[in-house]
This record gives C-alpha cells, structure tokens and sequence, in this order.
C-alpha cells in the first residue's frame, strides 16, 4: 500500500455545520454531498457517507418534470424546492454535476427518492 494512502474516501469525518446535522440527512458541505451517518450538533464530528445506495432522501416535488425513474441523473437542488434543505432533482443546476444516479421510480409528487451516491463533488 502507498505510503501516502489515508482511507478509501467512501465516508469521511467532517465538523457538522450551523445547525448541526441529523443521521440520514443529505448534506451539503462545501463541495461535498453526502448523508450524514449520525446525529451531530454544530461544530461536533460526524461521519458523511459521500458513496453509497441511500432511500428517502429528499426529492424536489415541485415541478411537473420531477418524476424520476431508475437511472435517472440526479443534481443537487440546494434550495430543496419550497424549503431549505438540500433535495435531489432531475432538473440541472448552473453547475451541472451529477451527485447521484436514482436506483428506484418517484412519482411528480414523491418527496422522497431511492439513490446512489457517487461520491462526486459539486
């Protein structure tokens, strides 16, 4: 093993951002997008899942176009649609990088989808 390796990259540990964070929240830090494995208050460690099949994580369900089916690429929508939470969403955003691949259908009205993380940073 190189002597420079320090770990896979498929979670990593991280400082939980204002307002903390709750296990199997999809979280954006900085350019990194992931779940949270853990419950951690602001300012706390945690460990973030970057990589990975994750269900009910949130789903844009405020545009007729969002129902998605398995294989659909999936964007961040970092306004999470009416509210403030990060949600995932068919539609690009101005960066067009893909974060995650849907493993599972989301009717127009879904809130929630079914995905893989692909450990790709925004």
């Amino acid at each position: 093993m190189a002597k420079n390796f320090v770990q896979e990259g498929k979670k990593l540990t991280l400082t939980a951002p204002t307002g903390g964070v709750k296990g199997g929240q999809l979280v954006k830090i900085g350019s990194l997008v992931g779940v949270s494995q853990f419950d951690a208050d602001a300012g706390q460690d945690f460990v973030m899942a970057i990589c990975g099949i994750y269900k009910d994580l949130p789903k844009r369900s405020h545009a007729s176009e969002e129902a998605i089916s398995p294989g659909d690429s999936l964007y961040l929508d970092a306004d999470g649609g009416a509210s403030s939470t990060p949600a995932l969403s068919k539609v690009s955003t101005s960066n067009g990088n893909v974060v995650a691949v849907a493993v599972d259908s989301a009717a127009t009205t879904d809130s929630v989808v079914t995905a893989l993380l692909r450990g790709i940073a925004v």
